[in-house]
This record gives C-alpha cells, sequence and structure tokens, in this order.
C-alpha cells in the first residue's frame, strides 16, 4: 500500500487532466439526456401522427354513412308509390281491368310449388348426458355421507 501512495504522489494528476475528465462526464451526461429526449419526442411525434391517422379515418367514416342514408332515402324516394306511379304515367301504362285480363292454360304446367318453410321430418331429439351425482352434489351432502358412518359409531357406543 505504501508503494502505491508513493507512485500516486509521485506523478500527480495535471489540473487539466480532471478538468477534461469532468468535461468528458457532464458532455456523456448531456448526450444520455439528449438520446431520451429524442426518443420521448420521437414516440410522441408517431402518437399523435396515429392520432391524426384515426381522426382522418373516422371522419372519413361520418362521410360514408352520411352518403349511405342519403342513399337509401334516394331509394326509398324512388320506390314510393307516388313516384313508380308517375313513371307508369309516363311509360303509358293502364290500371289492369279484369275484364280485360287475359289468362292461358298451358297443358301440363301444374303450378308453382308450394313453398315449404318448415322441414316435414322428425329430427331425432339428442339427449343430453347426466352428470354424475359427485359432480352434482354439495360440499355438505359429501361431509354427510362421509362423516355419517363415524356419527352413528359414536352415539352407538
Amino acid at each position: 500500500m505504501d508503494g502505491l501512495r508513493l507512485i500516486k504522489q509521485a506523478y500527480p494528476q495535471a489540473p487539466w487532466r480532471s478538468q477534461l475528465q469532468m468535461l468528458v462526464f457532464f458532455l456523456v451526461i448531456v448526450v444520455l439526456v439528449a438520446l431520451v429526449a429524442g426518443f420521448y419526442l420521437s414516440v410522441s411525434a408517431r402518437a399523435a401522427a396515429v392520432g391524426r391517422d384515426i381522426q382522418g379515418m373516422q371522419n372519413q367514416l361520418e362521410l360514408l354513412e352520411q352518403e349511405n342514408e342519403d342513399l337509401k332515402a334516394r331509394l326509398a324516394n324512388i320506390t314510393s308509390s307516388g313516384a313508380l306511379d308517375d313513371r307508369a304515367d309516363d311509360m303509358e301504362f293502364k290500371p289492369l281491368d279484369l275484364e280485360e285480363a287475359l289468362y292461358v292454360k298451358v297443358p301440363g304446367y301444374s303450378g308453382r310449388e308450394p313453398v315449404t318453410l318448415a322441414s316435414t321430418e322428425e329430427k331425432p331429439v339428442i339427449s343430453a348426458e347426466v352428470l354424475p351425482d359427485e359432480y352434482t352434489e354439495s360440499i355438505f351432502t359429501w361431509l354427510l355421507r362421509y362423516i355419517r358412518p363415524y356419527i352413528n359409531q359414536i352415539f352407538e357406543d
């Protein structure tokens, strides 16, 4: 230990060297702070950009929903009875007179087959599996079943 102290005393550190060490230490701290700040700004900028994208998509969605509702309103207007009557008048249609109607009987044609909405065949009933008693009994029932023999034995003695 004495030898180390002698060497240290023999070669004292120059003042410019300790100043340089402090300057390097200060610069390392400044660089680390700048890196953290840059990372924070990068994340904040990306979050803001994504937020703007979401707002733009929400606005576009609102416009599309409004356009969809406008198209539904136009369709309802076009298919209303008044509009259909006006178009029929423009095309010179007239109401059908039952006496003028011509019915043509086609031999061999029996008409449309009736639509079956419900199946007539019976489907097999699938029975649900019944759980064993071990899975449906309560803890108190289970305890009574296993403790009752011991209790009966105690009271019989």
